[in-house]
């Protein structure tokens, strides 16, 4: 049995992104550990266009389309065998710490029973995506072989053995008390009290005893649960196999036999159908709120062309006019200087572009009106985090993080740095500032360099005619209130701070003219 990927047609050769990168930009905040782990690593141009389609699949649209849709058959489909991987997922944890023989034989045993649940309900799967055909002809292949047939006759023989040792739930004055049941009991399978026969009509079984018992003593209500599979202790596991030997002695025959089926391939399904499921309903939410969602084009020319992107982590800040922005890195044009007031979106802008272009290489849906990226190598994030400091101080801190970045940062790579250098000295910051975006800027890197330092126009670097273009925070026509909007800035546009003191006549100019030298 083989177990193809249901994220990658081929090979992932790209640099893995650090985790710091998703708590930068906050989209942790917004997916779970499982989906980061699956995001980390970037597609290239193939698979990204394979999980679009796959998306658009799960999600019931088209290409671009960005009307809100309800649950699809396929997600339906997902969710169930994310449910039962989850299951097995648990029960395999249990059976890898367990020393016990008879215990490890269960749990394969009930694993087992699963994995023939999960292979059923994927070899239904009717999608035509390369992804979830490939992985529903696999299973389907192995459940009309002779060996699943062999393996499924030989499972029905010991799922009665494996009932009549799993546990029930019994509460009594708030305790919860966990039996296994002999065959007889005649509330075996009751769902609910009312099926639970009194004393009178069953008294062989233990619950019904106890039921009756407790009854007598005046213990009040008392609510039997649902049946449940139970990991016992690995001392009650062997106690249980010495009271039932020949029902354990199949369950050891039948898992020995069967246990290599469970390889940790197929463990991996897990975490691959919750990406799945968490990205389609990260986007549901995204277009519930009115955000529109596209599948951005992919690249053949390096560049960043986003048009209408939105920060979609002020939805956990329960924002609801949420500003979108435009970005446009080319091969000219590659890398830019961001500055303008504080509060003015300048963050913001920096997580729009960031998670626009993590989901675009996790071959997600991305929130904007439309996009035209390539796939790059990696993402790098440099975020001011004070908490880390006590002990080295910030600038060392933050000088070995560049470093690293520096190490392992390429052509074809996204760098989003945000205020770094800003708690030293203003000459030292600005030679820093200076070094380090003169090296990111000559390897061809795509990135944004948050800034507070005083830059005029474009940033001439020590390279003689390198100039770094420049971005800022617009404001409204009267120059006073910010738009959270950011632009190209040119020569003649002049910072926040100096067009609030020339709208009041306090600059430097209007001074000298009322006050003299």
């Amino acid at each position: 049995m083989t177990y193809p990927s249901l994220i990658n047609i081929g090979i992932q050769q790209k640099q893995k992104i650090s985790a710091e990168v998703f708590k930068d930009t906050r989209l942790s905040l917004l997916v779970d550990n499982d989906t980061l782990a699956v995001m980390q690593n970037p597609c290239g141009n193939t698979d990204i266009a394979e999980r679009q389609r796959l998306f658009s699949a799960l999600l019931g649209d088209s290409p671009n389309s960005g009307t809100e849709a309800s649950d699809t058959e396929l997600l339906t489909a997902f969710v169930a065998l994310r449910k039962t991987a989850d299951y097995i997922n648990s029960l395999y944890a249990d059976y890898s710490n367990s020393i016990n023989r008879e215990e490890k034989a269960l749990l394969c045993t009930l694993i087992l029973q699963n994995f023939v649940k999960f292979s059923i309900s994927a070899s239904e799967l009717t999608n035509s995506t390369t992804l979830c055909k490939r992985f529903s002809e696999s299973f389907r292949k192995f459940c009309q072989s002779e060996a699943f047939s062999e393996f499924k006759d030989e499972l029905e023989k010991v799922i009665p053995v494996l009932d009549e040792l799993r546990s029930y739930i019994c509460r009594i004055s708030g305790n919860m008390h966990y039996l296994s049941l002999p065959e007889n009991d005649t509330s075996f399978g009751a769902k609910n009290k009312a099926e639970i026969k009194t004393d009178s009509e069953a008294s062989s079984g233990y619950l019904s005893r106890l039921l009756s018992c407790a009854k007598k003593f005046g213990l009040g209500e008392i609510t039997p649960e649902a049946i449940i599979p139970r990991r016992l202790t690995a001392g009650l596991t062997y106690a249980a196999s010495k009271l039932h030997p020949q029902e354990f002695k199949l369950i050891l025959i039948f898992a020995e036999k069967y246990r290599h089926i469970i390889e940790p391939e197929f463990l991996e399904y897990r975490a691959q159908l919750g990406f799945y499921i968490s990205i389609c309903r990260l986007i549901q939410r995204i277009r519930k709120a009115g955000i529109p969602v596209c599948y951005p084009i992919i690249s053949e020319k390096r560049q960043i062309i986003l048009r209408e992107a939105f920060d979609i982590t002020l939805l956990e800040k329960g924002e609801k006019n949420i500003i979108p922005n435009n970005a446009d890195f080319t091969e000219n044009e590659p890398f830019f200087f961001l500055t303008g007031a504080n509060g003015g979106g300048k963050t913001t802008y920096l997580r729009t572009v960031g998670i626009s272009v993590l989901l675009f290489l996790s071959g997600a849906p991305v929130p904007c009106k439309s996009a035209d990226i390539s796939p790059l190598y990696s993402v790098f994030t440099h975020f001011p985090h004070d908490e880390r400091f006590e002990l080295s101080g910030r600038f060392v801190d933050e000088q070995a993080r560049v470093n690293d970045i520096l190490l392992e940062v390429r052509e074809g790579c996204l760098v989003l740095l945000n205020e770094t250098y800003s708690t030293t000295s203003e000459q030292k910051a600005l030679r820093c500032t200076s070094e380090l975006a003169e090296k990111l800027y000559k390897k061809g890197i795509f990135g944004v360099y948050v800034t507070h330092h005083k830059i005029d126009g474009t940033y001439e670097t020590s390279v003689k005619g390198l100039r770094i273009p420049m971005l800022n925070v617009l404001l409204d026509k009267d120059g006073t209130k910010r738009t959270y909007k950011i632009a190209r800035r040119t020569e003649t546009e002049s910072s926040h701070a100096q067009d609030i003191l020339k709208k009041y006549r306090l600059d430097f100019n209007s001074l000298k003219e009322r006050f003299g030298d």
